[in-house]
């Protein structure tokens, strides 16, 4: 498809593709409502919001105006079932559905940073929470549309125009959409163009100098993105009370956005903020490009092993110490500990936590930094430090990247494959750690990477035996 041309009441699309735009104009800003428009072939008849997504209300609660219309101008019947839109039948090949999304960035008087924002100064979307997803399109060719004040800069997760062919609709349904008031620039990555979109008290030259670093260290560490532009923005987040300077974030196609509190210190460096920054950058591959065949995901996989690959990023880098991997460890190491869940919660019963069990939900994030670290070693060691970790998923991105989604027996393949020994060290590791939910020798980790912690905050390191060293230098920098 070369291009989408647009008319304000129909949108020109062939029986194969598929349009999506977002319109916004000066009443609708003061009103926070954008206007969508989904045009697709008459073989979609059904269309669905995420279930859940990251703790937000399903957004169609805050649709309205839904209709329907065929490219013959006659109306196509549709119904609400849950978290699903479904559509009558149409003679004509096409049709657009469309709706007013009153843009819910206030709930209980707070910005949710897990919901789109707009006012009459800006607009941000997250567009697996913006457009509804036709079903049965998922692989069909997709063009975005952006209609806003001609003043305003326009970013998406395919460069700063407003009209833009973005590959197939799974990827369109799940990049983002930003413009109005942050400040834009660019930085050349290798071949990769950057684009930066920063909103409030942030130090632009600061935040970019850190991100320059992770991002090149990260495409040492899992290869290119295939992608020739991402959008990256950072802005101003609501301090939470309970947790006051902690920073969350999301990653999407060919983007991602960090929200940090004004009140946060970026310098000296600043852990918790531009590790938050590596662990949605490292999500770039380890989510939206390596992705799991089962619509669940594969948290244990997705996130824990994003939490290794995001902290070896900064020893990498040169941003934190081998001492500051440690203390990262020794942390996680009293979070696993404390879970009442752990051990004896497997991997199917982790994923089966994002729905039923919160705790069985956070080992994802607590015990797969050290399941990572521990198929790390068992690699080094079947192929006498020919393979990694790394080199693994560098494996995985090559085989997978792009493509059709993995499942765990596939990770289970390239292991024994990667380190030649069906039944090695390796294997064993991944039977028992990954999948399986038996206590982790933590004890024998922290004693063969000679790391001894009186407490998570004060951890020191053995350096008398020269092939230790080595082996946890090259661990802790995913090397």
């Amino acid at each position: 498809m070369s291009g989408c041309a647009s008319h304000p009441n129909f949108v020109a699309v062939n029986s194969q593709n598929c349009v999506f735009q977002l319109r916004v104009d000066p009443v609708s800003l003061r009103k926070s409502i954008a206007h969508i428009s989904i045009t697709v072939p008459n073989t979609v008849r059904v269309f669905e919001a995420p279930a859940d997504y990251a703790g937000a209300p399903m957004f169609l609660q805050y649709l309205s105006n839904l209709t329907a219309v065929d490219s013959d101008g006659r109306s196509v019947p549709l119904k609400t079932v849950k978290n699903r839109l479904e559509m009558g039948s149409t003679a004509s090949p096409t049709y657009a559905l469309s709706y007013d999304y009153n843009v819910p960035q206030k709930v209980s008087g707070e910005v949710h940073k897990s919901l789109p924002t707009l006012d009459e100064a800006h607009g941000r979307f997250d567009n697996n929470l913006t457009f509804l997803l036709p079903l049965g399109a998922q692989n069909s060719p997709a063009c975005l549309i952006i209609e806003a004040p001609k003043d305003w800069i326009v970013a998406t997760s395919w460069g700063m125009e407003r009209t833009a062919d973005a590959g197939k609709v799974s990827d369109l349904t799940s990049g983002m959409i930003v413009f109005g008031g942050y400040r834009f620039s660019d930085v050349k990555i290798g071949g990769m163009i950057v684009h930066f979109a920063i909103r409030g008290q942030l130090s632009d030259e600061i935040l970019k100098k850190y991100f320059v670093k992770v991002f090149s260290v990260q495409k040492e560490l899992a290869g290119p993105l295939p992608a020739k532009e991402v959008l990256i923005v950072f802005q101003d987040g609501i301090p939470d009370k309970t947790a006051p300077g902690v920073c969350s974030g999301s990653a999407l196609t060919n983007s991602l956005i960090v929200d940090i509190p004004s009140s946060v210190q970026l310098e000296p460096f600043n852990f918790q903020a531009i590790g938050t920054i590596s662990h949605e950058l490292f999500h770039l591959w380890n989510l939206r490009y390596v992705t799991s065949a089962s619509e669940d995901g594969a948290y244990l996989f997705s996130e824990g092993f994003t939490n290794y690959f995001a902290v070896a990023a900064l020893v990498r880098a040169q941003l934190i110490t081998a001492e500051q991997f440690a203390r990262f460890l020794s942390n996680y190491r009293t979070l696993l500990e404390k879970n009442p869940k752990y051990p004896g919660t497997d991997y199917a019963a982790i994923q089966k936590g994002f729905s039923t069990d919160q705790n069985c939900l956070d080992l994802a994030y607590t015990k797969g930094p050290f399941v990572a670290v521990l198929l790390d070693i068992a690699l080094r060691k079947d192929t006498n430090g020919v393979e990694s970790l790394a080199s693994w998923f560098r494996a995985l991105c090559g085989r997978f990247g792009g493509k059709k989604g993995y499942t765990v027996e596939d990770l289970r393949a390239l292991i024994a494959e990667k380190s030649g020994k069906s039944d090695g060290l390796a294997v064993k590791t991944f039977d028992q750690a990954f999948v399986g939910g038996e206590a982790l020798d933590l004890n024998g980790l922290f004693l063969e990477l000679g790391v001894k912690c009186a407490s998570p905050k004060n951890c020191t390191l053995d350096i008398s035996d020269k092939k230790q060293v080595q082996l946890r230098d090259a661990v802790f920098s995913a090397r």
